[in-house]
């Protein structure tokens, strides 16, 4: 059965875009129709199934654009299912502490949503993408070891999601 699933993203430098566009590109939604949008070009969600929403971090939380767009449409999105992804980073490892300040980027997000599915996906630093402060606090800040989300590691994760979202 064919379902009608949107992809919205809030991204800094363009990595949360890159990563909507190969979920949304996964064989997992070979037989959906998928949109892949903006958060700011979003107007409603009417005709919508299910939702995917992903944003990229900044001082430990989803941009705000992301939090405005959770806020503005949490009505529309309590009647969806809904799955979240971040895209981030700091906080790459896999031990306790990283999970949890992993976690922690959703804190103010979680309350307004039941979303049915999380991911966590490193991203990428394109210094030519931030602006003097952040260029120097990634500089400041060590990054821990890990390498960017991979293609098959965004595309398992969309099995997953589209899994949780229309079971």
């Amino acid at each position: 059965m064919s379902h009608r699933i949107l992809i919205a993203y809030a991204s800094r430098t363009g990595v949360t875009a890159e990563y909507a566009q190969i979920i949304a590109q996964a064989p997992a939604f070979a037989a959906d129709t998928v949109q892949v949008l903006k958060m700011q070009n979003v107007r409603d969600l009417n005709g919508i199934d299910a939702v995917i929403l992903g944003s990229s971090v900044r001082f430990g939380q989803w941009l705000p654009e992301a939090q405005k767009f959770v806020e503005s449409h949490q009505a529309a999105l309590a009647q969806r299912p809904t799955a979240l992804f971040t895209v981030h980073d700091l906080n790459r490892g896999d031990n306790e502490a990283s999970r949890q300040q992993r976690e922690a980027y959703l804190l103010k997000v979680r309350p307004l949503l039941q979303a049915r599915c999380e991911g966590f996906f490193v991203g990428r630093t394109d210094a030519s993408q931030l602006n003097f402060f952040e260029r120097m606090l990634t500089r400041i800040i060590p990054q821990d070891a890990g390498e960017p989300a991979s293609p098959q590691a965004l595309q398992a994760w969309a099995e997953t999601a589209r899994a949780a979202l229309l079971s």
